[in-house]
């Protein structure tokens, strides 16, 4: 039965009846969902019918005669979704349950007039952010009608059938011509189209940017456009072969305008491309529009698979290297830790920042005497800095002057005998402070101290020094101690032909190597992920010997043991003596007894010495335990996308130093151009002249805005052109 009644007339309902399948089933025939309850039907509705499922489920679960768990069970929907069904129902009846139309269910507030408020806003510079609070719309609707209106103005007439792999012709693109008009129209048209500036470089893309002035907010980032040209970004990727696969829009060297011109306006990653305004970043680079993520990251992954990472970053700082020399062709080598959180197991190493031990990788960088970061070596794990520096020698050898007489300074973590004999060999000058204290090092007397001095640049720097000659191996080297205070310094070197207080003035250069790292690690986000996942491998990291520790261990144990015997044999002659006994001779059975067992320990502590000197000190993990391995991170995505910020990094250094010459203020012009490459502005593709017009807003503060007029002056002077060489660039400052 599936109820009775009671006395009082009232129905009870047999809950605990046990139905095959549950107490609710569904029966779908010819498109029709039945409902059973306990092997009766109760319910019919379309099977696509949403609303009417909705309003049979909370009529099951309102009776109240089937636990709800089991309703939700039947209908295929979670326990908290039929309980979310069941209040709408309560507030608004079967209505709130039914459903309407998908989408806003309010009138739409974006009319023509609140388009036109925001494009108006936004041409005199005002923010996103700001723009959506004034207008009462949400910042993804301003972004969205930003967006559509720099469509609409660019006139893109692309054709509809063209596939992804069809190549587009030049004519249709170049300057000369009509922006965005087919070859075809081109030919047709009866006045000739203008003479070109200059032939492209690279191929030509379906760019189709708007022949009006544009406002933008990241008008000054166009600034890097030159600097990174004659850095040869573009020309690095396209001579190691990278593509970016077959595109109507985004190529190559639209790719990496996009990439340049995000990181050079702060984006920490490509992630980061989600924030921007696309039109505005978009015409920037030369594009009538940013691209997606989702594009940009199928671009990034074609570039890594195509290219070598290696042969990018050594071209590129080949190029910088001619664009500005080295000073004294003085080099810095450090390495970089970088954590890693993942679940792959990665190889430990030494954090130095939290001083502990923790698994990560370490990048080795070289740094020239500027600051200016060149490239680094990103080691499979975390190897000490002196195996990576004779790798990193080979890299700095292949990009400078064969002729040139290399220095290599770095810091305590590359002091090696075998290392300086190595350096001494490739006859390469190095420097380095003092670790430890060597057989034959004692510090100076503060007598043997002078005052040295030398002039760079203009400036005199004074340091107290003493000198000496140190012997490491068969080698000896040039020892030179700083006094600060009471500290005294050693720093020691090969190079013999320059004053000592250079030398030390170059050693502390080092700090701009310190400096450039956290300013990269801040604000470029070299620590960045970029690719996920990793190859693992048997892991032949050297460990040390589990044998030998456990033979230390009972040695220790053993010499403990003898010493506990050798104070009980001295208290047994110590009591005997107290007696006073006649004819005393300093022995005793139980001592005799003791001497035997401290001799059979003496023995034991001998062999357990050999046994140890016998064994190596340390083990491959992998021979100690066989299922022992370990996970090489993926890098070569990372390395392409750390290789153009490191450009991006260096033409905002550069600029920067150019902007300070007519700033003045040594403590935050950095900080002050940073923030001037996001400036807002006015941008103006003139095709008839095959150039592009970037006026500009002045800042707000008559000091930074002169500055900043002289330095786009400067840059006019370059004759600068945009990344892929299209475009002539006129830099202008509004008003």
């Amino acid at each position: 039965m599936a109820g009775m009644r009671d006395n009082t007339g009232e129905l009870t309902l047999d809950l605990e009846h046990e139905w095959p399948g549950g107490p609710v089933n569904l029966i779908v025939s010819q498109g029709i969902v039945v409902v059973l309850l306990r092997g009766r039907a109760v319910a019919a509705y379309p099977e696509k019918d949403k609303g009417a499922m909705h309003v049979a489920v909370v009529a099951l679960a309102e009776i109240r005669t089937v636990q709800a768990q089991l309703i939700a069970k039947a209908f295929g929907i979670t326990p908290a979704h039929l309980s979310r069904l069941r209040g709408e129902f309560r507030k608004g009846g079967a209505a709130g349950i039914v459903g309407g139309r998908p989408g806003p269910k309010e009138a739409w507030r974006v009319t023509p007039n609140v388009v036109a408020r925001i494009c108006r806003l936004r041409a005199k510079g005002v923010a996103q952010y700001e723009i959506a609070e004034r207008v009462g719309v949400s910042t993804a609707t301003v972004s969205r009608v930003l967006a559509a209106r720099a469509r609409q103005s660019s006139q893109l007439t692309l054709e509809a059938d063209l596939s992804e792999s069809e190549p587009v012709g030049s004519e249709a693109l170049a300057p000369g011509g009509p922006i965005g008009t087919p070859a075809e129209a081109v030919e047709a048209t009866d006045e000739a189209p203008a003479p070109v500036a200059e032939a492209s470089a690279t191929p030509a893309r379906a760019t189709c940017v708007p022949t009006e002035p544009v406002s933008v907010g990241y008008a000054g980032a166009m600034m890097l456009h030159p600097i990174l040209r004659e850095f040869g970004l573009v020309e690095a990727f396209e001579a190691a072969g990278a593509t970016t696969g077959p595109s109507r829009l985004f190529d190559l060297a639209g790719t990496l305008g996009v990439l340049a011109l995000g990181f050079g306006v702060g984006l920490p990653c490509v992630e980061g491309h989600k924030l921007v305004v696309r039109s505005d970043l978009g015409l920037a680079a030369g594009l009538p529009w940013a691209p997606e993520v989702r594009t940009l990251r199928r671009k990034i992954s074609e570039l890594a698979e195509s290219t070598c990472s290696v042969s990018v970053t050594r071209d590129l700082a080949r190029k910088l290297l001619e664009f500005e020399p080295a000073w004294d062709s003085l080099y810095f080598a450090d390495g970089h830790f970088i954590s890693y959180e993942g679940e792959l197991p990665v190889s430990k190493g030494w954090d130095s920042a939290n001083k502990r031990a923790t698994r990560g990788r370490t990048d080795t960088y070289v740094h020239d005497s500027l600051g200016r970061p060149l490239f680094y070596v990103a080691g499979e794990v975390n190897d000490h800095l002196t195996a990576m520096i004779p790798r990193i020698l080979k890299e700095i050898l292949a990009v400078t002057d064969e002729n040139a007489d290399v220095q290599l300074f770095f810091d305590r973590g590359g002091f090696s005998h075998d290392l300086f004999a190595y350096l001494v060999e490739q006859n390469v000058g190095f420097a380095t402070y003092l670790k430890g204290k060597p057989t034959g090092y004692a510090p100076p007397e503060d007598e043997a101290f002078k005052t040295r001095w030398c002039v760079i640049q203009g400036t005199r720097h004074s340091f107290e020094l003493a000198e000496a000659e140190l012997a490491l191996g068969a080698n000896v080297y040039r020892l030179i101690v700083l006094k600060k205070g009471a500290k005294k310094i050693a720093i020691v070197t090969n190079i013999w032909d320059e004053a000592a207080a250079k030398i030390v003035y170059k050693l502390k250069l080092r700090w701009r190597q310190e400096n450039s790292f956290k300013d990269l690690v801040e604000n470029r986000a070299i620590d960045g992920i970029t690719e996920y996942g990793g190859d693992e491998e048997p892991d032949p990291t050297f460990i040390r010997n589990p044998r030998r520790l456990e033979l230390q261990a009972r040695l220790a144990a053993t010499q403990d043991e003898r010493v506990a015997l050798e104070a009980r044999l001295g208290m047994e002659a110590l009591s005997v003596l107290d007696e006073g006994t006649p004819g005393f001779t300093g022995a005793s059975p139980s001592s005799e007894l003791v001497r035997e067992q401290w001799q059979a320990l003496r023995t034991r502590e001998q062999e357990l010495q050999e046994m140890i000197s016998a064994l190596p000190a340390r083990l491959p993990r992998n021979q100690v335990n066989p299922d022992a391995i370990r996970a090489i991170l993926r890098t070569q995505r990372r390395n392409l996308i750390n290789g153009v910020k490191i450009a991006v990094h260096n033409a905002e250094h550069w600029l920067a130093r150019r902007f300070q010459t007519y700033l003045k203020d040594a403590n935050e012009y950095r900080m002050v151009f940073r923030h001037l490459l996001r400036q807002p502005g006015e941008i103006h593709y003139q095709a008839d002249i095959g150039r592009v017009r970037v006026s500009l807003k002045p800042p707000d503060s008559p000091r930074v805005a002169t500055a900043a007029m002289h330095l786009i002056n400067e840059l006019n002077g370059r004759n600068p052109r945009t990344l892929d060489g299209r475009w002539s660039i006129r830099f202008e400052m509004a008003g």
